[in-house]
């Protein structure tokens, strides 16, 4: 099993864009063989990260 992490930053006052961005995805990945699933969090101390 593979788990991958990716960390990012949201600037430019975008947070609200990219988070709605995230929960309309497409979801196509969900689909392929060996996918279990995708979180997307948030730190409660830095909200304008994004953790996947």
């Amino acid at each position: 099993m593979f788990v991958v992490v990716s960390r990012f930053a949201i600037a430019n006052d975008m947070l609200d864009s990219v988070r709605q961005a995230f929960k309309s995805r497409p979801h196509r990945v969900d689909q392929e063989p060996g996918f279990i699933r995708m979180e997307v969090l948030s730190p409660t101390d830095k909200p304008e990260e994004i953790w996947l």
